[in-house]
């Protein structure tokens, strides 16, 4: 099984999902990719910030928790499991 995990910083809910929780044609390249795969619509954020948002999606901790560079992340868990991992992102500043 392949697993795509696809995150947006910032994004509206409104912009990115219809009513019905489907991917909006706003983002064609997505919506063609989410009509082929399960997509979780309903989110909640760890944290007020992105970058401890991220941390806490990619370790399963909470905000408050011990710092990154401690723990297993997700990609880390992945490649245990014999996946193949890769990382992109459009961040400048990360």
């Amino acid at each position: 099984m392949d697993v795509v995990l696809i995150t947006a910083a910032a994004a509206r809910h409104d912009y990115v999902f219809d009513g019905e929780g489907r991917v909006t044609d706003s983002l064609p390249a997505l919506s063609t990719l989410a009509s082929d795969s399960a997509v979780f619509s309903c989110a909640y954020s760890g944290a007020p910030a992105s970058k401890t948002t991220m941390r806490v999606l990619l370790t399963g901790t909470h905000a408050t928790g011990q710092s990154a560079a401690e723990l297993p992340t997700l990609l880390e868990r992945f490649e245990d499991a014999g996946y193949a991992t890769a990382a992109f992102h459009g961040n400048p500043d990360d």
